[in-house]
């Protein structure tokens, strides 16, 4: 597993699940020294395949979207959701870049 900085921190990670409710892919940043970090996505309406997500990227997560496109796990913007005050943009994931930065259990 490679490891990132985020934060000041040079040992973070991808934790990769599911949004019990609807199946919808959940991303969040941990860090081996600290645990969780930041959480990468919102669950919102189903979205119609687990390559989608919608990315947080207000309030404290101002920035998350460039962030992850450095790091080359989200490649392209497919759509926004407005929800309350903030619209939130809906990205396809590169799952594959994602594994390599993800604790997978036997490592």
């Amino acid at each position: 597993m490679k490891h990132f900085n985020y934060d000041d921190l040079d040992d973070c990670f991808f934790q990769l699940a599911e949004y019990a409710e609807n199946g919808n892919t959940a991303l969040s940043i941990m860090s081996e020294s600290e645990g969780p970090i930041a959480t990468c996505t919102v669950n919102l309406d189903k979205l119609p395949s687990s390559d989608l997500a919608a990315i947080k990227n207000y309030s404290e997560n101002a920035g998350m979207d460039q962030f992850l496109a450095r790091l080359k796990v989200i490649t392209e913007q497919v759509h926004n959701i407005n929800s309350g005050y903030v619209t939130i943009p809906i990205y396809r994931l590169d799952l594959e870049e994602i594994a390599k930065y993800t604790y997978k259990g036997d490592e």
